[in-house]
């Protein structure tokens, strides 16, 4: 018999309630991957801001830690395309 999906979304907030809070992001995680795959959006490129942004929520920074990042890349980046020039 097949489930509806009143019945599926019943079941999972069910199990969910069951999870710690690091299963309950990995799931969340996955359920963002799902969407982001249904939707067919474009694949976000990889050390961009807006890729990591994707993650938020799934780590901890410190404050600050992001911009730090960011800015490493970008000199990183910088520093590489100095180089092969």
């Amino acid at each position: 018999m097949e489930q509806t999906q009143p019945d599926l979304l019943e079941e999972l907030l069910n199990t969910a309630r069951s999870l710690p809070a690091d299963k309950l992001m990995e799931v969340l995680d996955f359920a963002g991957y799902l969407q982001q795959r249904r939707s067919g959006s474009a694949r976000l490129e990889p050390g961009s801001a807006k890729a990591l942004l994707a993650h938020a929520g799934t780590f901890r920074l410190e404050p600050g830690e992001l911009d730090r990042l960011t800015a490493e890349i970008a000199r990183l980046r910088e520093l590489d395309l100095e180089s092969h020039a």
